[in-house]
């Protein structure tokens, strides 16, 4: 996990570049918006409520409404994208919103009987992340040439115990769509055996030279949660251009993918030992790479045997040994998933 430095000249081939950020007009967002216009990109904002004026009205910005939730709004947000600058180079799926469910809490219709809990973070959080990948994908993959980079906005909460049901569920959401994307794009190996056999090395038609990443800030001063308040809470906190410049490093790193970004405020001015760098506002940040240490802590502590689960489950793709839970359903009544061995058609289940 060794400390990244990101630095102005990092940023620099953004310059001209075609970025989509949703959730633009406030936060981390915003400051994306801002700092990615310092740069020279061309920004289209995706939100409920337009950017403050200076924004809105810079030449290289384009505001769309846009409800997160809607998935016509967001193929449109895409669309208006492609129309306008005829590419799409970056995505920041980052539209969020502040907790609101906590399972822990009886909320009773007029006949007395529990009413169904309040999903509306997993739809804003997590399923629109999902949604503004799918577009992007399609997007990429279809454009000429084809390519570009999908950042996620992850958290803390993403591999913490965070007391906050809803949106701590939707963050451990995001960071495994990161984990399960990156194994089928540009990080990929092409070396790997099973990777080349089923076409998902890097540079293969299925990759096209995408990328994906996230970024997982610590506590940020936002419209979610006032920093304010989080420093009256004992924490150290950092501006939104913190998270917003590891955001841009990911688009900008053209050999970085797969890769989750921490970044924390440190104590002080000085960073306690000098560690971290500059916030921007008289505070200091660090950066680091985090989820290749998680994932290689994992490995280590299951111990499990054999190729890694990756690489077992391009294997039984390639064999055709997983069939859609909605087709065994119909052949048998049940619903589970099929596993077919490659050459007896035998069959065994896992039945509900």
């Amino acid at each position: 996990m060794a400390e990244i430095k990101i630095r102005d000249e990092d940023l620099q081939n953004l310059k001209g570049k075609v970025i989509i950020i949703t959730g633009g007009s406030s936060g981390i967002g915003l400051a994306t918006v801002s700092l990615a216009l310092e740069h020279g990109a061309k920004v289209v904002i995706g939100d409920l409520n337009p950017p403050p004026p200076e924004v809105r009205e810079h030449a290289s910005s384009t505001f769309v409404p846009l409800d997160v939730t809607s998935w016509a709004a967001l193929s449109e947000i895409f669309e208006k994208a492609v129309e306008q600058h005829g590419r799409i180079d970056h995505v920041f799926a980052n539209a969020g919103v502040a907790p609101r469910t906590t399972l822990l809490e009886d909320k009773l219709d007029s006949n007395g009987k529990l009413q169904e809990p309040d999903y509306s973070v997993i739809d804003i959080n997590l399923k629109s992340v999902l949604s503004t990948t799918a577009l992007a994908l399609h997007h990429m993959r279809k454009q000429q040439p084809p390519g570009g980079s999908i950042v996620l906005t992850a958290s803390a909460s993403s591999y913490q115990r965070f007391p906050s049901v809803d949106y701590t569920t939707a963050k451990h959401g995001v960071l495994g769509l990161l984990r399960s994307l990156s194994p089928t794009l540009s990080k990929t190996p092409s070396s790997s055996a099973a990777a080349d056999r089923t076409g998902t090395g890097t540079g293969t038609p299925l990759s096209q030279h995408i990328r994906v990443n996230a970024i997982a800030p610590q506590w940020t001063a936002t419209g979610i949660v006032p920093g304010d308040a989080i420093r009256a809470a004992g924490a150290y906190c950092m501006p939104a251009a913190a998270p917003a410049r590891s955001a841009l490093y990911l688009m900008a790193s053209g050999a970085r993918s797969g890769e989750l970004v921490f970044s924390q405020a440190l104590e002080g001015e000085t960073g306690g030992n000098g560690e971290g760098q500059d916030d921007g506002e008289g505070g200091r940040v660090q950066y680091k790479e985090i989820d290749e240490g998680m994932c290689g802590e994992a490995a280590r502590l299951c111990g499990v045997p054999g190729p890694d689960l990756a690489e077992t489950v391009v294997r039984l793709m390639e064999m055709k040994a997983i069939r859609a839970a909605e087709s065994y359903s119909k052949m048998t009544g049940k619903t589970g998933v099929c596993f077919v061995t490659a050459n007896s058609g035998a069959k065994s289940t896992k039945s509900s």
